[in-house]
């Protein structure tokens, strides 16, 4: 004997099922968590030079004496360190939209974000309207390349270096000049990986 269901009957069927069978659906899987600010602190080991020869200034013997400056203390040539508080983010922060609200200088001296590898890009930052020095970073915390006085959000896209960085430091505008940074200073924190010592 067979019995012929008509397409009304079918669909009662099925409503009846599917209110019988709980149906669990799987839930939607939650963002990534927010990146959270990191306050750290670094210093970057500045290596002496020498200093740029003066420019040779004529006088006369009918001239007034030129007042002697003040001495400055400090000479930006000697070997020195400085030491400075960073906001540290992953380079995924870049697209979090909470980072396009905040001062890139908010409580502390330099901004810098790190990749997961060495990469051969300088980020896109436009959210920094402001001119910034901006520093490459190596594995072995080695300073790369040096953009003073840049303005990220006139760049058009990102940047391309010469040498794989694994952190981009932007510091405020002035600062690399006034402590004479220079490429292959060191910059030390636990981030990178300095190469051992060679013992002869």
């Amino acid at each position: 004997m067979r019995f012929l269901l008509s397409k009304k009957h079918v669909y009662c069927l099925v409503v009846l099922l599917a209110a019988l069978i709980p149906v669990s659906f799987p839930q939607a899987q939650s963002s990534a968590p927010p990146i959270v600010y990191q306050q750290a602190r670094m210093e970057i080991l500045i290596a002496a030079s020498t200093p740029p020869a003066a420019s040779p200034t004529s006088q006369t013997a009918t001239s007034p004496e030129v007042p002697t400056p003040p001495i400055d203390t400090k000479n930006k040539y000697e070997a020195h360190s400085l030491a400075i508080n960073v906001t540290v983010r992953p380079s995924e922060a870049l697209e979090q939209r909470d980072l396009f609200l905040l001062s890139p200088f908010n409580q502390a001296d330099a901004l810098m974000f790190v990749y997961r590898t060495p990469e051969l890009i300088i980020p896109s930052a436009p959210f920094i309207q402001q001119p910034v020095d901006i520093l490459t970073i190596n594995r072995q915390g080695l300073i790369e390349e040096i953009l003073p006085n840049i303005v990220p959000a006139n760049l058009d896209s990102q940047a391309a270096v010469d040498s794989p960085v694994l952190a981009v430091m932007y510091l405020k505008a002035g600062t690399v000049d006034k402590e004479n940074i220079k490429p292959k200073d060191r910059v030390k924190h636990t981030i990178f990986s300095p190469a051992p010592e060679i013992r002869q």
